[in-house]
């Protein structure tokens, strides 16, 4: 038995209810039953510890490997390990010194335990497990070799496991629903994780009720009560997953109708609908194409012209996720930090996939680099550099920009209009 690391996937850092502690607890529970293994589970809730002082959990960890020790085998389930033991800077307000303790003691008991595995050939008397939002927010001495060095991520479901999810739920709740509703819905929840999906249920459920209510008759003809195509159109109306929410806005909000709302500028209006539009509506076409398609945009010209607007009216069009990031927001005065800014925007863009990201004020983040004394804007530039010309190809995300100037970063074709 050895360590494992359960960890959500990249693109959602700060996510919820993607199946960690879900499928830890399958695991343990395997083993409990396992006839060979008979293992004795230890769970402990991270989470509830995270408040106290840093001898309370000193002593509460102490006390469940004991328990461990005296019904070994075990393994002991550390839940949202992060909670307590976090390399994030978000822990300002903590002591770093409390947070390094926490450490230094988890890692002496994995060690006087992992060498007790290695001389027996392997078996030893306590396996652990933990859970994490994410992989960067534990500190590397837990992640190293010999410890938590087993890593597995759970990335988004995709559009089968989503369907299957969204079928396990309703057969929970004694509903019907046709398979053809449930593959159409699941085919719509780009974003969606398992939580997502059992609140959406829930809200069907809703709409429902009062689909029922509303008549009397329904029930009686259907016996067991039935979802229709229309209770999920209504749960999903302004609905946004757990992932999405304070960084998107719904595209086609009150304010904005589409291109109705640009008067003019018919050579651009053309161009990103070539661009946007297009690939958008018919994704199965522009799939097929040997080059790899244009998605980044650089609006630049005076305060005023509409280049905000512009950019807000074609997600609308396109009925696209519009995420807007204003430059200066993702600096931040402690290094690295600026550029895992950086990283997390795009992350998220590609797990809401198909959206626009739009950075506004991209000037003030991105400028001529060697400008900057201190470094941290060129760090900045070589790091969106990475993300729009890297390996991995953002499908499904069109990069958009606004800048009053035109040259700061046309020096790579990473804009190309």
């Amino acid at each position: 038995m050895h360590s494992t690391l359960v960890a959500a996937s990249p693109e959602a850092k700060e996510m919820k209810g993607s199946g960690k502690t879900l499928l830890a607890t399958a695991v343990a529970k395997s083993l409990e039953e396992h006839a060979e293994i008979l293992a004795h589970v230890v769970f402990i809730s991270c989470s509830g510890l995270a408040l106290e002082k840093a001898l309370t959990i000193k002593q509460a960890l102490s006390g469940y490997i004991s328990e461990a020790l005296d019904h070994s085998p075990s393994l002991v389930v550390f839940d949202d390990l992060d909670s307590i033991a976090s390399s994030s800077s978000d822990l300002e307000g903590s002591q770093p010194s409390t947070v390094l303790a926490l450490v230094e003691f988890l890692t002496d008991i994995m060690d006087e335990y992992g060498e007790k595995r290695q001389s027996s050939c392997g078996i030893g008397p306590i396996a652990f497990m933990a859970s994490v939002q994410s992989l960067g927010n534990l500190p590397q001495p837990l992640s190293s070799s010999g410890r938590f060095d087993f890593h597995v991520q759970l990335p988004a479901p995709a559009a089968s496991e989503r369907g299957a999810i969204l079928k396990h739920e309703i057969y929970k709740r004694s509903l019907q629903c046709s398979e053809d509703i449930l593959s159409d819905v699941a085919s719509r929840c780009d974003g969606y994780d398992a939580y997502d999906l059992e609140i959406l249920v829930d809200r069907a459920v809703h709409a429902a009720v009062g689909r029922f209510l509303s008549s009397h008759s329904a029930f009686k003809e259907h016996g067991t009560p039935v979802l229709l195509r229309d209770d999920f159109s209504h749960a999903m109306h302004e609905f946004l997953p757990v992932a999405m929410r304070d960084i998107t806005k719904s595209a086609s909000d009150g304010s904005r109708t589409g291109w109705e709302d640009v008067g003019g500028l018919i050579h651009i209006r053309d161009a990103i609908q070539e661009m946007v539009e297009l690939p958008s509506k018919f994704p199965n076409i522009f799939a097929q194409a040997p080059l790899r398609l244009r998605s980044n945009v650089l609006l630049y010209g005076p305060p005023g012209c509409g280049k905000t607007h512009i950019v807000g009216a074609a997600a609308a069009a396109c009925s696209l996720r519009f995420i807007s990031v204003k430059g200066p927001e993702l600096l931040n005065k402690y290094i690295g930090a600026s550029e895992q800014a950086v990283r997390d925007i795009f992350s998220k863009a590609a797990a809401a996939a198909p959206c626009l990201l739009f950075f506004d004020e991209f000037d003030s983040i991105a400028p001529k680099r060697g400008h900057d004394n201190t470094g941290v804007t060129d760090r900045v530039v070589n790091q969106l550099l990475t993300e729009l010309d890297g390996v991995e190809v953002l499908t499904g995300v069109f990069v958009f920009a606004a800048s009053r100037l035109h040259q700061f970063i046309m020096f790579a074709g990473q804009f190309t209009e």
